[in-house]
This record gives C-alpha cells, structure tokens and sequence, in this order.
C-alpha cells in the first residue's frame, strides 16, 4: 500500500501565505521604517512623504526663506533638501538624526531630528549666504528651528552641520546662526 505524502496545494498556499506575513510582520527581528518608528529607518528617504511634508510645514510654521532674488517657504527648502542625498541615521542624545542634501546642489542641506515618541523636536538647514560664491570656502547660513527641551543644543546642531560640510571637503569661512524656538 502506497502513502499520499502530499500536502495539497490548500495547505501549500496556507504555509507560503504565513511565511510572507512572518517576514513582513517583523517577526524576523527588522522593525518596519515610518514616521512611528524612525529608529528603524537608516536615512530620511524612506521617510519623505506627504505626511512628512505635513508634520515638517506644522513643525517650521509658514516662514519664507528668501536666497538671491527668489522666496521659498521654509517647509519647501527643508523637504527639497531632505529628499536629496542622504547621510545615515544619527543617534544623538536620545535623538534620531537625519541628515540630506539638495541632489543637484549638495552645498544645500538640512536635517531634522525625532524624540524617543518621533515627533520632531529640532529641524535645521545649511545654506551658502547670498553673496558666497566660492563652493570650497563658502560663507553659510544656520538656521535652526527647535523646541525649547529638545535634547539637541544649538552647539551639538552646529557640531554636526560642521562635521557634515568637512565630510564633502567643504570648509566654511564664516557661519551665520538664526534660531527660532518652537513651541
């Protein structure tokens, strides 16, 4: 008498349908990226989205940016920046830090940083001054937007952007900071 080993392709399908949900569920050990989890994320890419968007423009609030002759909100400058080029997730006294640049222009950046609950408590951009026009030793604009207890000081924000702009060989010769606290 033979025996019927197979499993019948109910029960094939039933098991490649728990494997695919194990694997997207994390039970595989990997945390899903979003905007709810930004420890998970390896850089800001993942996180650009309309949502982002959103959460940015309510952070920063409907300021303008205004750079030779043009004006910008600066919810725009940030998001453009931020979808460009990115450097790696930085953990930073207990902050998650991202970092990106504009992709055609990389002497534009910006970067934001998420609390332990991942919301934003500090959003900044670094931006050639108006009148630099020398790439390798410009003059730079810091503008830094922040929550009065974020963990990030101006001084760790400046600390990064310098270390940022030395990583593209770009050294500035002189660095303007604006901060506007947020509430």
């Amino acid at each position: 008498m033979r025996k019927d080993y197979s499993m019948g392709l109910g029960k094939v399908s039933l098991l490649l349908l728990a494997g695919v949900l194990a694997t997207s569920s994390g039970a595989c050990g990997k945390s899903i990226c979003s905007l709810g989890n930004v420890k998970a994320c390896d850089n800001v890419n993942v996180l650009i989205s309309p949502r982002l968007s959103k959460v940015i423009s309510d952070f920063v609030g409907h300021g303008l940016y205004k750079f030779r002759g043009h004006t910008y909100t600066v919810h725009e400058v940030l998001i453009g920046n931020l979808g460009g080029v990115p450097r790696d997730r930085i953990d930073l006294n207990g902050d998650s830090v991202f970092l990106a640049c504009h992709y055609h222009e990389c002497d534009f950046r910006a970067g934001v940083s998420f609390d332990t609950n991942n919301r934003i408590d500090s959003a900044f951009m670094y931006v050639p001054a108006d009148s630099s026009e020398d790439w390798k030793n410009p003059e730079y604009k810091l503008l830094i937007y922040r929550k009065k207890e974020a963990p990030l000081s101006e001084a760790d924000i400046k600390n990064l952007v310098s270390q940022d702009l030395k990583r593209s060989d770009i050294v500035p010769v002189k660095m303007s900071v604006s901060v506007y606290n947020v509430d």
